[in-house]
């Protein structure tokens, strides 16, 4: 199936990071008197297969000094828009928009190396997902079950969509969502539009689990990554999704009826009402039911795996 616009990101999975096998990576070195020097900026780390085992490999190679603090952070991938002219191993600054960007950003920093202590170990980086990612799947209700809905268009609307990372904690657990600046005034209209290319491509399922799984070769579900922010915070122009329907009846489509949903605001859990806030490091996905007369959508929250990379010969 051919979509007009970009597909959806790739979620990493821990083969699928493992095969890209490659990260940039930020080091600085600070002495006593608050002297520091960057000894690593925006330097690309390969996993590489060495004898029978694969490595994490970088050239040329580093050693440690003596004395000093060490600081390292790590950004995947190595393509994401970082600033390397302000980013080093204590703060990394990476710049992300949804109108241009969808890709699975991740992040990762060491514990401070204090060298007095004559610590020459591996570095472990634990990489964390800087954003969230959604989905969105469709079925029909009971009530239009015999109907031939196809889906035609979709976007997303009236999410804020561009913001900085400034990622400086020092703790593994920190939340990254306090460590985004976002521009809450830069809410587009249309993110993520797509236009089926051929009318009956997309056939509206009775079950979630078969949506995208009748038709060959189509990208869906698709997952989109997107910044970290709350739902329920606007009193106008309101988070949601629009989409597109045709009929078939017969050997023929009807004209494309559009359905525009709100996001939902709030979400269950053990019975509690919680408001729904977009978490770095979580996924959501968005359960829309199609019939006559309209349409619903329920939001489900689901964890997203970190990365624990093995830096056995990351030494420096």
């Amino acid at each position: 199936m051919q979509i007009s616009s970009k597909a959806g990101a790739v979620l990493k999975e821990p083969a699928d990071f493992l095969s890209d096998g490659s990260f940039a990576l930020y080091g600085t070195w600070t002495v006593s008197n608050g002297t520091s020097a960057n000894v690593f900026t925006r330097q690309t780390v390969t996993r590489t297969l060495v004898g029978s085992e694969y490595k994490w490999t970088y050239s040329p190679l580093r050693y440690w000094q003596k004395s000093g603090v060490y600081h390292f952070r790590a950004i995947y991938p190595i393509s994401a828009n970082t600033s390397s002219a302000i980013s080093n191993g204590t703060t990394i600054v990476a710049e992300y928009s949804m109108m241009t960007e969808d890709y699975d950003l991740m992040v990762a920093n060491s514990e401070p190396r204090d060298m007095t202590t004559n610590d020459h170990s591996v570095v472990p980086l634990n990489f964390r997902h800087a954003l969230a990612a959604v989905s969105f799947v469709f079925q029909k209700g009971t009530r239009g079950a015999s109907v031939g809905y196809h889906l035609d268009s979709f976007e997303l609307n009236h999410l804020v969509s561009v913001g900085t990372l400034v990622f400086s904690s020092t703790a593994q657990n920190a939340s990254l969502d306090n460590q985004w600046w976002t521009a809450e005034q830069l809410r587009p209209a249309s993110l993520y539009h797509w236009d089926r290319a051929n009318p009956g491509e997309i056939p509206v399922p009775v079950s979630y689990n078969s949506f995208g799984s009748t038709v060959s070769g189509t990208t869906w579900p698709e997952w989109h990554c997107v910044l970290p922010q709350a739902i329920s915070t606007y009193e106008d122009e309101k988070p949601s999704v629009t989409f597109s329907t045709t009929i078939k009846t017969g050997g023929t489509y009807s004209e494309p009826a559009f359905t525009t949903i709100l996001l939902p605001e709030t979400y269950k859990e053990n019975n509690v009402t919680k408001p729904v806030v977009w978490e770095a490091g979580k996924k959501y996905v968005y359960y829309i039911q199609i019939q006559p007369g309209g349409a619903t959508i329920d939001v489900e929250i689901l964890p997203w795996d970190e990365f624990k990379v093995s830096t056995g010969d990351l030494n420096f």
